[in-house]
């Protein structure tokens, strides 16, 4: 019986929206520009929410380079330090090549130089022996040029202090000298 009576007040409703004096066509364009607008809005939000998603996963992705790179070349200040006993140890190597009377101390110094290097590759470091290569400006400092005949010009002819690179960024540049065409 409540069916009956909500159909009978259905129908009661349709008829009388019906006789209501309604321009449907104009109703119905009403209607479909505010859907048009409310689709318009969507599209709209929808694209922003697309744009936040891109963003967050750029920047999510370049936290990962950054965090890697930090934990990569977390050690190059340490490196950096070590370079001044690679140094020392090069000066006391060629001096004691030239007396032979110490030779047994000359050992041990060279043990301890290769050790001393071993260590720095396997933190990444590498000596850079730009010896008879291009002269490049972003792995080695120019202490002077020298002219010459044997090589054509900015060749590196002779390394004053050796280069290091940690992983593919440069520690420290090798101090060199380059050729320049003789005059």
């Amino acid at each position: 019986m409540a069916k009956d009576t909500e159909e009978t007040n259905m129908a009661a409703n349709v008829e009388q929206i019906l006789q209501e004096d309604i321009n449907w066509p104009e109703h119905v364009e009403k209607l479909q520009k505010q859907i048009e607008k409310s689709q318009a809005e969507l599209d709209i939000a929808n694209d922003k929410m697309l744009r936040a998603h891109a963003e967050a996963e750029n920047m999510r992705r370049r936290s990962v380079v950054e965090l890697e790179n930090a934990h990569k070349y977390s050690n190059e200040k340490f490196a950096k330090e070590l370079l001044d006993v690679v140094d020392s140890f090069e000066r006391a190597l060629e001096l004691s090549e030239q007396d032979t009377a110490e030779s047994k101390m000359l050992e041990g110094i060279n043990m301890t130089y290769k050790i001393m290097l071993d260590i720095l590759a396997k933190y990444g470091m590498v000596r850079l022996n730009p010896i008879n290569q291009k002269f490049d400006p972003k792995q080695h400092e120019a202490l002077t040029a020298q002219e010459t005949d044997e090589f054509e010009a900015n060749i590196v002819i002779e390394v004053v202090q050796s280069g290091f690179l940690i992983h593919d960024r440069v520690l420290r540049p090798a101090r060199v000298i380059v050729s320049k065409n003789a005059s």
